[in-house]
């Protein structure tokens, strides 16, 4: 199986689950886009995760956000229910770790965009929520190793200025805006698109 860095954009993911529960790897498929909105079937990759990992069939929302910890390696973020966690150190076949971030207030939001927003040089966190129909910024505190200290992505209070900042006022809800994801600069400004 090739290695290869996910970029930074989405992918278009199914996930198939082997038998987790009896003590057998789990993994997920990840069919990566073609750039053009499609997928490419026979470019199918299948990834093991590490123990810990939440089941991928919970998975409600998965989004790459290209190198997060500084070691050359892709990392991306998932909602399960009402918890955020983060994988890391993907490198084409595996996952290297798993981590819940939060338990509690995902529910309700979505992940649109994980990378430098700010201009700062760390990850960010763009965020929607339904409760007020807003997108939120938590901004990401360097990590003393290189990256982003995760525990500033974590919480509001955790973050970069202790909280996170109105990025779009009201209207960006998923009954206004059904789908939402975040990409690179696509329009040469140096700040992210969405």
């Amino acid at each position: 199986m090739e290695s290869l860095t996910a970029p930074p954009v989405p992918w278009k993911k199914r996930v198939t689950v082997y038998d987790c529960d009896s003590g057998s790897p789990c993994w997920e498929e990840v069919y990566p886009g073609d750039g053009y909105g499609a997928v490419n079937i026979d470019r199918r990759r299948e990834i093991l995760l590490p123990d810990g990992a939440p089941d991928p069939s919970t998975f409600t929302q998965i989004v790459s956000a290209g190198d997060a910890t500084g070691d050359g390696k892709a990392d991306f973020f998932v909602t399960v229910g009402d918890a955020l966690w983060v994988l890391t150190g993907y490198n084409g076949a595996t996952v290297d770790r798993a981590t819940r971030l939060s338990a509690a207030s995902w529910a309700n939001r979505d992940v649109v965009t994980v990378q430098d927003i700010t201009g700062d040089g760390v990850t960010d966190l763009l965020y929607r929520t339904d409760e007020t129909g807003r997108l939120l910024l938590r901004g990401g505190i360097k990590a003393a190793s290189g990256g982003v200290d995760f525990a500033s992505l974590a919480t509001a209070g955790g973050s970069a200025g202790g909280g996170d900042t109105q990025y779009g006022a009201s209207g960006w809800s998923s009954g206004a805006v059904p789908f939402i994801l975040g990409t690179p600069d696509a329009n040469g400004d140096s700040v992210p698109d969405l």
